[in-house]
């Protein structure tokens, strides 16, 4: 702090005296003020952006469960819109359509590596009621889980796209 006093006095031109330094003092006073500020906002961008992360690791460990925004607005402590926006943000996508992608993804690597019946993979997945997966699995895949199943059954190519987006 005293070398930037002493280069703010030679900038100021050499002008001395009490009022100067005050004047000066109170300069530094506002940049290392501002220089904190600076520090404190990145810590906040560093926190929400680890709690996002964290939202995506609640999310690929519970997608099996029933998930609200409203449970995630609980759970982390942030409004929902903050959450869907830094959600998205960060991964392109909303939490919601993100625990859906996950579940598809599930779903086709189950259909093409199990026999296990439409009823048990879409519970297994998270879907208590099978027509409601099959519908969603026709929107988000745009085939039906037994078509699927049929066209890639231990396909490698079906696997080469179960490689995860994140």
């Amino acid at each position: 702090m005293a070398r930037l006093c002493g280069i703010l006095t030679a900038e100021a031109g050499f002008k001395t005296g009490r009022g100067v330094t005050v004047k000066i003092s109170q300069g530094c006073i506002v940049l290392m003020a501002d220089c904190n500020e600076v520090q404190e906002l990145r810590e906040q961008l560093y926190q929400a952006k680890q709690g996002i992360k964290d939202v995506l690791v609640y999310l690929n460990n519970n997608y099996r469960e029933k998930i609200t925004l409203d449970q995630l607005s609980k759970k982390f402590r942030a409004s929902v819109s903050y959450i869907c926006h830094e959600f998205a943000k960060e991964y392109h996508i909303s939490p919601i359509n993100y625990v859906i992608q996950r579940r598809m993804t599930e779903a086709k690597f189950a259909l093409t590596n199990t026999e296990s019946p439409l009823a048990e993979i879409s519970w297994r997945v998270g879907y208590e009621n099978v027509d409601h997966f099959a519908k969603l699995f026709m929107r988000h895949v745009g085939c039906s889980p037994n078509d699927y199943r049929k066209q890639f059954k231990n396909s490698l190519v079906a696997q080469a796209y179960l490689l995860p987006n994140t």
